[in-house]
C-alpha cells in the first residue's frame, strides 16, 4: 500500500508513505482525558420464568433417629427434624424419601435410593415445621444382636426436584435387650421384679407377634404371595394381569411387612414397591436406558402404568 519490494528485498516508497511521513511530522501529541458517567446499574436478581420450577427443597441438617424402644426390636424408628420448603425454606415439599443401610454413612452419601428406602409414610408440614413420627423397623434379614444403622432423608418437590441427602445420623437398633441396662432401668434393684418386668415384657411381644402373625394370615397373606408372584413374573405385562402392582405402588409399606414375613429381602422387593414419586423422576433422568435396555431398578414399578404416562410396549425385557 505504501510501496512496493524489490528484488533485493527493499522497499521503494510510493507517494502514499511521504505523505504517512509528512503527517506525522505535523502531528502534536498533547495530554488528554476523557470522563463520561453513566445512569448506573442496579442488579434485581436472577430472571426466572415463574412457569417452570426450578429450586429444589433446602437440605434438612437437623435430622435425627433412634430407636423407638430398645426393648422392642418391632417399635420402629422415631425421626425428628425441621420441614423443608418445596422451594428452598419456603412453601411445603411434596414427599420425604427416608433411605438406611447397614454399610456405614457414605454409602448414603454415593448410592442413596439403592440403600433400603422408606416412604410414602407422611404427609409434609409447611416449612419450619418440626416433623416427629415412626417409621418402620429396619429389614433384618439374619441380623441379630445391636445393629448400627446408617439413615438420612431427603426432600422433594411437586416438579421432581430434590433436596441434597440430610445429615446422616448412625445408631445402633437392638433386635434383642442391650447388655447394659437402660438407665430408666437401674433404679430397679430387686431381682425378682426386674425379672418379672422382663417376663411380662417377653409375654406382651409374643402376643404382639402372634396377633400380627394372625392378622397376616387373615388379611395379608394373600397380598404378600401376590406381591411374591409380580415379582417372579415373566414380564410386567404378566405382573400387571395378576393385579399386582398397583396393590405394591399403593401400600408400599405394608408390602414390605408382608413379605418380610415370609423372609423376602426388602431390597428386592423394592423393584416394584418403589414409590412413585423416585419411579417418576427415574423415568425422566434415563427414558433412553429404560426403554432400550427394559425396566430397570426404578421402571419396574411404573412401567405401563399412569404413573410415569408411558406406554407398556416402551418397557421391554424380562424382569
Amino acid at each position: 500500500m505504501f510501496g512496493r519490494i524489490l528484488t533485493n528485498e527493499t522497499i521503494l516508497p510510493n507517494w502514499l508513505t511521504a505523505a504517512l511521513l509528512r503527517w506525522k511530522a505535523k502531528k502534536e501529541t498533547r495530554d488528554f482525558s476523557r470522563v463520561h458517567t453513566s445512569a448506573g446499574i442496579e442488579y434485581t436478581g436472577q430472571i426466572r420464568d415463574s412457569a417452570v420450577d426450578t429450586i429444589a427443597p433446602n437440605q434438612i441438617t437437623d435430622f435425627t433417629a433412634v430407636q423407638n424402644d430398645i426393648r422392642n426390636k418391632t417399635s420402629g424408628i422415631k425421626i425428628r427434624f425441621t420441614a423443608p420448603g418445596d422451594d428452598e425454606d419456603i412453601g411445603t415439599a411434596e414427599s420425604y424419601n427416608i433411605c438406611y443401610t447397614f454399610d456405614g454413612p457414605t454409602e448414603l452419601l454415593t448410592n442413596f435410593e439403592e440403600s433400603y428406602c422408606v416412604s410414602n409414610f407422611s404427609v409434609p408440614k409447611t416449612a419450619g415445621t418440626i416433623e416427629e413420627f415412626i417409621i418402620p423397623p429396619p429389614n433384618f434379614e439374619n441380623r441379630t444382636g445391636a445393629i448400627r444403622v446408617a439413615i438420612a432423608i431427603k426432600a422433594m418437590d411437586d416438579a421432581l426436584q430434590v433436596s441434597r441427602v440430610s445429615n446422616i445420623v448412625s445408631f445402633n437398633y437392638f433386635t434383642g435387650y442391650p447388655k447394659h441396662r437402660p438407665k430408666q432401668d437401674q433404679s430397679i434393684q430387686s431381682p425378682s421384679l426386674r425379672d418379672g418386668l422382663m417376663q411380662d415384657q417377653l409375654m406382651q411381644d409374643q402376643l404382639v407377634q402372634s396377633q400380627h402373625m394372625n392378622n397376616i394370615s387373615n388379611t395379608n397373606a394373600s397380598a404378600a404371595l401376590k406381591c411374591l408372584t409380580c415379582y417372579k413374573a415373566r414380564s410386567h405385562a404378566e405382573c400387571q394381569r395378576i393385579g399386582t402392582v398397583q396393590l405394591c405402588m399403593s401400600n408400599e409399606q405394608q408390602c414390605a411387612i408382608d413379605i418380610r414375613t415370609v423372609n423376602w429381602r426388602r431390597k428386592m422387593i423394592t423393584k416394584y414397591c418403589k414409590q412413585a414419586s423416585a419411579c417418576i423422576n427415574e423415568r425422566q433422568s434415563n427414558p433412553t436406558d429404560c426403554k432400550i435396555f427394559g425396566p430397570n431398578r426404578f421402571c419396574r414399578c411404573c412401567c405401563g402404568t399412569s404413573l410415569c404416562n408411558v406406554d407398556e410396549s416402551s418397557c421391554a425385557g424380562n424382569v
